[in-house]
């Protein structure tokens, strides 16, 4: 099942906010999880994958295993905004992924390349636009490249619009 869950803009005072908020308070990840200590979904598994609308607010579509999300529950546990059912019927796990993901490829329908706001473009750091649960993909069975010892890089927070000039 696909929820979207959107921000009531009243609520802060810009979208970059909204975003940070509900980042910094892992307010999806506590959302799926309380859903599943209620009883409402299968499991503890889910995607999300972050929007934007036209005019630059954030909005998060979230896959979830269950059959059915009372409204009111769902509405409420959430507590930021409206949310939204898809009604879309997918065939498996699989389909349900590849079309939530759709949503970081999509362009603006009024562009051909792809559009983000300017807080977007200028936020120092990553904007992370997909995100899953543990458990959802199995690990990586490749050992993992180390650094030798004592070399370190330093790091270096740039915004999307510098890096997207390099």
């Amino acid at each position: 099942m696909m929820l979207t869950l959107s921000i009531d803009q009243e609520l802060f005072g810009s979208p970059q906010e909204a975003y940070e908020h509900v980042g910094k308070k892992r307010k999806v990840s506590e959302l799926a999880r309380k859903l599943h200590r209620d009883g409402v979904l299968i499991s503890k598994r889910f995607t999300v994958t972050l929007e934007f609308q036209k005019n630059g607010w954030p909005h998060w579509h979230l896959l979830v295993e269950s059959r059915f999300v009372p409204k009111h529950e769902l509405q409420d546990a959430w507590g930021l905004g409206h949310v939204w059912f898809s009604k879309r019927d997918f065939d498996d796990a699989s389909h349900a992924v590849n079309y939530a993901t759709k949503y970081i490829t999509k362009t603006a329908k009024d562009q051909d390349e792809f559009w983000f706001p300017d807080w977007v473009l200028d936020y120092p750091g990553n904007v992370r636009r997909f995100s899953t649960s543990r458990g959802l993909c199995p690990p990586d069975r490749r050992p993992a490249k180390r650094q030798p010892s004592g070399k370190t890089r330093p790091r270096i927070t740039r915004s999307g619009r510098q890096r997207s000039v390099d």
